[in-house]
């Protein structure tokens, strides 16, 4: 009866090496998941190609098993579960993970930044306009996938003096966006735009002011604009 029960024993225990690959000798750290990805700094708004991965044996043979793989954004939110091209929509730290069985989980992080300089959008933009006569001066929107900074977004309305050929500030009606031009000649909008995190850009737009007697700077002497 004692020779019985230790040989059902043994069955029973050669049947759970069997099934958990112990009899092969194949553990846990014999196999590994193998990816060409590595850790990195991504722009934000990017799309960014995420590879997939190979699992690979001790004598670094591929092993022909399912391989899981889950892309998470820095909320923990699931937004891919396959190779492929991903858009990086949210600034931190991004997680992709690879897992297969009888392998370690690999993790590897990416983390989306912004070093863009916001962008701006002109709407109503009048290039030319005549000496004391109200102008609409342009509306400017502002774009950034971090948050504009208006107290270091400026916008400044010069006049060009031909004399001296310099820019000399011009005031304007920043209530109601207007200016009312009393000389004839060149003027220009300076836009400095700055978002959160210190990204910068600047953008200037030219505005022609004119009257029967102005001269185009460089023409000839007696040419009368109009």
């Amino acid at each position: 009866m004692k020779k019985k029960i230790v040989c059902l024993l043994l069955a029973v225990f050669a049947m759970c090496m069997a099934i958990t690959g112990c009899s092969t000798g194949e553990t846990a750290q014999e196999r590994n998941l193998v990816t060409e990805l590595k850790e990195q700094s991504i722009e934000i708004g990017e799309k960014f190609s995420v590879p997939g991965a190979v699992l690979k044996d001790e004598a670094g043979n591929e092993v022909n098993e399912l391989i899981t793989m889950r892309v998470y954004n820095p909320e923990d939110a699931v937004i891919a579960t396959r190779p492929g091209a991903v858009r990086f929509n949210m600034l931190g730290a991004w997680k992709v993970v690879y897992s297969a069985t009888g392998a370690e989980d690999v993790t590897v992080v990416l983390t989306c930044k912004d070093s863009s300089a916001p962008a701006v959008s002109v709407a109503n933009f009048t290039k030319f306009g005549y000496v004391n006569e109200e102008l609409t001066l342009p509306d400017f929107r502002f774009e950034d996938f971090s948050e504009i900074n208006y107290e270091k977004t400026t916008m400044q309305l010069e006049y060009r003096n031909d004399d001296t050929e310099t820019w000399e500030q011009y005031e304007y009606d920043r209530m109601t966006n207007t200016m009312l031009p009393s000389k004839a000649g060149f003027y220009r909008m300076t836009v400095h735009m700055e978002d959160v995190l210190g990204n910068a850009a600047e953008e200037q737009y030219e505005i022609l002011i004119i009257d029967e007697t102005y001269q185009f700077p460089g023409l000839k002497e007696g040419y009368i604009a109009g």
